[in-house]
């Protein structure tokens, strides 16, 4: 990624000042905005995950079809 280091953190500020014009020109209704995101949030932090399959150094990824 072009300019790693700064490239994300410039997405995490601006994700944050959108945050912040949107609670401070819409208030409540942000909120709950807010809320529904939140409240999803569980579901990808402890969704199950599959166990990886070690591959042998010699093999090939199967072709996507």
């Amino acid at each position: 990624m072009p300019l790693y280091p700064l490239t994300p953190i410039l997405f995490c500020m601006a994700c944050a000042y959108m945050l912040h014009a949107s609670l401070a020109y819409t208030g409540k209704g942000a909120l709950v905005g807010l809320a529904v995101v939140l409240a999803g949030l569980p579901l990808l932090l402890f969704r199950r995950r599959e166990p990886e399959t070690a591959l042998p150094a010699d093999a090939a990824p199967a072709p996507l079809k």
